[in-house]
């Protein structure tokens, strides 16, 4: 036996017996390799000899001065491929899994504002101004995007608002907030000056609309504020019941005086 093989042998054996059999590792002949295991299935197969540490690191990939880089597996070209990103998980007060990707580790105890999956996507300079952070869709097509100003839009790639649909929404109940001072309880106040019936005539024959009230053409255009058109709705509602009680005292006292 010649020198190179005798070298050969001590490094094929040092690395399937190294560390006095702690760890197997194998290259077999069908071309897979075997990390802690002696008949590798796949091509890259990694095992564990016990499972007694379930948060044991197996695999560790580590760049000292860009913490922030990821794995990579690149295609033919080296400029496009597959990344493994900046993900990482903690054990929870409770051996519950918490898990981050983009994002430090969430937090180990159910106290706190780090949820248990925290999405984080940025630039190495700060946070994304243009780009959307997340997109789900079915062959090139968009069905929800979240914009870089967190907004929301099913149906649409441009989200104007925190929740944009372009679409029909089905839902059990809608509840709207607004202050109890724009609440047009005010109308029923001793000092409130309701228009006469008389100018609510003339208004709407000049304007084709009942006061405060959008035109058509403004809420073809700009759609209309659920809060705000229910508040309106309903101030006409309770002019309107002010001008009925009126005019059923009128009543009233034209039934006393025809006795």
């Amino acid at each position: 036996m010649n020198l190179k093989s005798i070298f050969l042998t001590a490094v094929i054996s040092g690395i399937w017996l190294s560390q006095g059999h702690a760890q197997t590792n194998i290259f077999p002949a069908t071309g897979n390799v075997g990390i802690g295991m002696t008949n590798p299935v796949y091509q890259i197969d990694v095992r564990k000899a016990s499972e007694n540490n379930l948060w044991e690191k197996i695999v560790q990939y580590t760049v000292s001065d860009a913490p922030n880089e990821s794995l990579t597996i690149a295609n033919g070209t080296a400029i496009n491929g597959r990344f493994i990103p900046w993900i990482q998980a903690s054990r929870t007060y409770n051996d519950d899994f918490a898990l981050g990707i983009g994002a430090s580790v969430p937090e180990t105890s159910d106290v706190g504002i780090m949820p248990m999956v925290r999405f984080d996507a940025r630039r190495s300079s700060g946070p994304l101004v243009n780009r959307p952070l997340f997109s789900w869709g079915s062959y090139e097509s968009n069905y929800m995007t979240m914009n870089a100003k967190g907004n929301l839009g099913i149906g649409t790639d441009n989200p104007q608002q925190k929740l944009s649909v372009k679409g029909k929404i089905q839902a059990e109940e809608i509840k709207v907030t607004t202050t109890a001072t724009e609440w047009p309880d005010y109308v029923f106040e001793e000092d409130y000056q309701l228009n006469s019936l008389k100018e609510l005539e003339t208004f709407v024959k000049s304007n084709k609309h009942l006061p405060d009230m959008p035109t058509a053409k403004e809420v073809e255009q700009d759609g209309v504020q659920l809060g705000e058109m229910i508040k309106k709705l309903l101030k006409n509602n309770e002019e309107l019941t002010l001008h009925v009680i009126s005019l059923q005292k009128q009543i009233d006292e034209l039934k006393k005086e025809s006795k």
